[in-house]
């Protein structure tokens, strides 16, 4: 019966179908192509209703209203979001245009619901910043500016406020409170917190020292994010963890709190042997040193937690240890030496990112082959014929896997006589063949890396071939070879080769030379062929000195050069030639409106490189105390490019006219490609400063005698402090509030630093308050 239903239904089809060979009826071709297509187009459109896309999210954001100045850092951005998609996040940007969507991004991910971000604004975000939100193909501007900068008030007063948290901490080892049961007189331990960004830990207390459980750290600190750092050990490994410095996560401490610091621990058993031998008398000696190093990876500065060696003599060796380690992932790394020829020389990765979450055993058994190295020179054996007395030829057999110190030195030459190259027990593996001392006239005085990729798996002669190469280098200033018209016997200029990861030159020359009263345009050395070498360039530069036309700085110049024959190599240093005219508030300075107390060096202007601040070229003074005259107009001559020009100067004397100021940005994005006259006006606004603590006035109540705190305007780069006031001198016993100022107009950062712990102040070493302030 089915069968016969769809044959029935194929019989009502066949009108419509047509064989190649058919037509239509005349006159129905059009008609039944239009129905057809009425009926797919009504098809069609009831597919479209099935699969419409939906209509794109609604978003307005509400704030900032209008443009609003801020009274503190925090920043609350309100939105409406609606006809949301599942799924779909928010993200908020700022930018300084409130236009193309191009700005930087404040944070995504965030759900569309809520409502209400939070935002920290960093100092360095300038004034006005407009926000704007993107949800999906949606992006919506806020109505207003956001200024978040603070000024003085009406009567000049800048107030910074500086905000506490309290925070106790309690250490735990594994969740285990720390008590005597868990610790020993030799063990110590120490955890300290570390602002993100700062250079020094800012607090921290030993939990254990010397057989005495001592207090845990609790005070205030400044709101923020900090770092959690872990440094201890204990002399036989079997209590607290083996960590030179473990770093946790950062933790947001923006309210009062308990921070519990659990140290993760595992103990592993390490053990090694020798060609499947254990440590004996027979293959050990009081001056071998073989052991396997455990290298934290990623999570701390430590370089060895923890290293099992084998030390001879009484044969005291240490296997197999067992320690207690962090949890975490870690290299092992085999490291030999002393003049033994048992155990193998050099380092050796055995196990890379090895992740210790659990308790252990780690056990490794050490190859060792012998070698014999046999150094040529140009493929001739060393002798007489290429080296001479004051010769110290060395090479090093380094193994790629552990740096500098893996190596195995080789040397070939020393005081006259060619020293006999012994046999050595190495790991075998894969060596580069590094070259590092010669004199320039035989033996090449740039070495570096030569020969990569050299596979040592058995015993036997190892032959290293040096082939050398000439290497000219030569100096010049835009275009032209370095003359007596552009060098001086103060110039300090320095031209050369850099040594491998480093900017300490392997080669150089000055560029004048006071004996022969000539200057030193060009070197001409050998080289390995085989090397790479960066070309490199340095002028000192001395505030005070005349700059002559050389320009300051420390630089790479190119890009590194193989050496694969006789090569040339030219230094071509692009300068511009600077004039800098100031005046102070409008006025030309001279007599009236300088004075003796401006020193000699300590009002002046930086050229700071646009993309590399290393690149700077410091101008001289204004004021010559000696000479008792106006340094103007300022020259000098600085390497070619992009610059911000700012002005410093650090307050000294009494009440100086020209006005304090560290690291102060005047003029942006300047072009210096060739002579150029550079005018700028340094405007000196008068005013004062004063902090508060938690919002509150200064008073006896908040400040004792052993304990001072200050708040400061220093430059955006973060240097020596403009500004200072002291909340407490515990010295003259005597509050400073407010301290006067005169410094030049500009935006600045508002810090906190305090020195000693305890009080009400919070323990920070020179934090950043959050906090931008605007003086004009």
């Amino acid at each position: 019966m089915r069968s016969l239903l769809l044959l029935a239904a194929l019989v009502l089809l066949l009108p419509a179908c047509l064989t190649p060979d058919e037509e239509p009826p005349p006159g129905d071709d059009d008609d039944t192509t239009d129905d057809d297509d009425a009926t797919d187009d009504d098809d069609s459109s009831a597919d479209d209703d099935d699969d419409a896309t939906p209509p794109p999210a609604s978003l307005e954001l509400l704030t900032p209203a209008a443009d609003e100045l801020l009274s503190g850092p925090l920043f609350d951005i309100e939105w409406i979001a609606e006809d949301v998609p599942d799924g779909a996040t928010l993200a908020l940007y700022w930018d300084t245009d409130n236009a193309g969507s191009d700005g930087t991004l404040i944070a995504d991910a965030i759900d569309p619901s809520a409502g209400v971000h939070p935002w920290w604004i960093a100092p360095d975000v300038p004034d006005p910043v407009f926000v704007y939100g993107v949800l999906g193909e949606t992006i919506a501007y806020a109505p207003g500016a956001l200024n978040h900068c603070l000024g003085p008030d009406a009567d000049g007063l800048v107030v910074l406020d500086v905000p506490t948290v309290a925070v106790e901490m309690t250490v735990m080892i594994d969740g285990d409170e720390v008590m005597p049961s868990n610790t020993t007189e030799d063990d110590y331990g120490n955890v300290a917190l570390k602002a993100v960004g700062a250079e020094q830990r800012l607090l921290g207390g030993d939990v254990w020292d010397d057989g005495t459980l001592t207090d845990v750290w609790s005070g205030s600190l400044v709101p923020g994010t900090y770092e959690v750092h872990y440094a201890g050990g204990a002399a036989d490994g079997t209590t607290w963890p083996r960590n030179p410095l473990f770093v946790f996560d950062p933790v947001e401490i923006t309210e009062d709190m308990t921070l519990v610091v659990d140290l993760p621990v595992v103990t592993t058993t390490i053990d090694f042997t020798l060609l499947g031998e254990a440590a004996t008398d027979d293959n050990t000696s009081d001056d071998s040193y073989p052991g396997v190093q455990i290298m934290s990876v990623g999570n701390g500065e430590s370089g060895w937690p923890e290293s099992a060696r084998v030390y001879g003599g009484d044969v005291d060796w240490e296997l197999p240890l067992e320690v207690r380690m962090m949890e975490g992932t870690y290299n092992l790394i085999y490291s030999g030496s002393g003049s033994t020829d048992a155990w193998p020389h050099g380092r050796t990765l055995l196990a890379e990112e090895v992740t210790l979450t659990e308790d252990s055993s780690i056990s490794y058994d050490i190859d060792a082959i012998d070698v014999d190295v046999e150094v040529l020179l140009n493929g001739a054996a060393v002798d007489a014929s290429n080296t001479d007395a004051d010769q110290n030829v060395w090479f090093q057999l380094r193994n790629p896997c552990c740096g500098a110190g893996s190596g195995m030195n080789v040397k070939t030459w020393s005081g006259g006589e060619v020293t006999p190259i012994s046999s050595r027990r190495i790991h075998p593996g894969t060596y580069d063949a590094v070259f590092a001392q010669g004199d320039g006239d035989v033996w090449p005085e740039v070495g570096g890396t030569f020969l990569t990729g050299l596979v040592i798996e058995d015993s036997g002669l190892v032959t290293i071939d040096v082939e050398t190469a000439e290497l000219t280098l030569e100096l010049q200033r835009n275009g032209v070879l370095a003359s007596a018209a552009d060098t001086a016997s103060d110039n300090y200029v320095r031209y050369g080769v850099f040594s491998e990861g480093s900017t300490n030159f392997q080669l150089w020359q000055n560029s004048w030379d006071t004996d022969t009263g000539g200057p030193l345009a060009s070197i001409t050395t050998l080289a390995i062929v085989g090397t790479e070498i960066q070309p490199g360039y340095e002028k000192a530069s001395y505030m005070g000195l005349p700059y002559e036309p050389w320009p300051g700085g420390i630089l790479e110049v190119g890009d590194p050069v193989a050496i694969t024959g006789d090569t040339l190599i030219t230094i071509d240093i692009e300068t511009a030639d600077i004039e800098l005219t100031p005046t102070l508030d409008g006025a030309v300075p001279d007599a009236s409106n300088t004075g003796p107390n401006d020193e000699l060096g300590s009002a002046g202007f930086t050229l700071r490189a646009c993309e590399d601040d290393s690149n700077t070229g410091t101008f001289s003074a204004m004021w010559d105390t000696t000479a008792e005259a106006v340094q103007l107009p300022m020259t000098a001559s600085v390497l070619a490019g992009c610059y911000s020009l700012e002005y410093t100067r650090i307050a000294t004397g009494d009440a100086p006219a020209w006005p304090a100021g560290k690291n102060v940005l005047v003029l942006e994005e300047l072009d210096l490609s060739g002579p150029e006259t550079i005018e700028v006006d340094v405007q000196s606004v008068a005013g004062s400063l004063a902090g508060t603590l938690d919002g509150a006035p200064l008073d006896a109540a908040t400040t004792h005698v052993d304990a001072w705190g200050r708040v400061e305007l220093a430059g955006l780069s973060f240097a020596n402090s403009t500004a200072t006031w002291s909340a407490w001198d515990h010295e003259a016993e005597a509050l400073s509030v407010p301290a006067d100022f005169v410094i030049a107009a500009g935006q600045y950062d508002g810090r906190y630093k305090q020195g000693l712990p305890g009080g009400a102040w919070p323990v920070n070493n020179q934090v950043t308050l959050d906090r931008c302030v605007l003086i004009e």
